[in-house]
């Protein structure tokens, strides 16, 4: 029975990821949007049960050292927007490696994230309710890694219709699984693309990969504007 619940789960995961796949060849939300129903994933779900402060710095103080040296922000290095736009703003920024890559590039660009583990004087410390009245004029691009998945949907789609406003670029990648930790927003990179189109006209899935084995590891990149 155990086996055969796995393989169901498998090609859910299977074909929505295929269906994602399809989306980014298309670059069609309209259809999207027609046949979300479908490939929507009974996994997806939202926790409004926020993480604290502690269990972020906890993280960045793990002795394996994974937060202090990994950055899944240089996985959008090769993005144009990235290459051609010189005044961006990195939300959840982390340990700021993806950030200070750019500043050496000669690029002006400011992060903010909850914490600020390595005292970075060009990331601002803020939390969800300084970040969603904040002001987002006056920057070409817009983007963050692994930082959307940590908010409640709630305050995903408050953000978003912060930043839709702004009118800047925006490029994001984010994780599609539960990490049993911080994420709160779990969700299909077709019900990513989904939940953006509600709020810009140009949305894009730029890659869907996988990020861990065995199963259901996957994120997505999404531009918008």
């Amino acid at each position: 029975m155990i086996s055969k619940i796995k393989s169901t789960l498998f090609k859910i995961f299977k074909g929505d990821f295929e269906n994602a796949m399809k989306m980014k060849e298309l670059n069609n939300f309209r259809i999207l949007a027609k046949i979300k129903p479908e490939i929507s994933s009974f996994f997806s779900y939202s926790d409004t049960t926020s993480p604290s402060t502690k269990t972020y710095i906890d993280l960045h103080s793990d002795s394996s050292g994974g937060y202090k040296k990994n950055n899944w922000a240089f996985q959008l290095l090769d993005q144009p927007e990235i290459i051609r736009c010189n005044n961006l703003l990195e939300l959840g920024a982390g340990n700021g490696k993806f950030l200070e890559h750019l500043r050496m590039k000669g690029k002006a660009i400011v992060g903010i994230d909850l914490i600020n583990p390595t005292d970075n004087p060009h990331i601002k410390r803020t939390d969800i309710n300084d970040l969603l009245p904040a002001n987002f004029e006056g920057y070409e691009l817009i983007y963050s890694a692994d930082f959307l998945e940590h908010l409640s949907l709630l305050n995903i789609t408050s953000l978003l219709k912060k930043l839709a406003k702004s009118k800047s670029k925006n490029l994001h990648l984010i994780a599609c699984y539960d990490d049993k930790v911080s994420h709160q927003s779990v969700y299909t990179p077709a019900e990513w693309a989904y939940i953006f189109s509600k709020f810009y006209k140009t949305v894009e899935i730029r890659g869907v990969g996988v990020r861990r084995y065995p199963f259901g590891k996957y994120y997505v990149i999404l531009y918008a504007e």
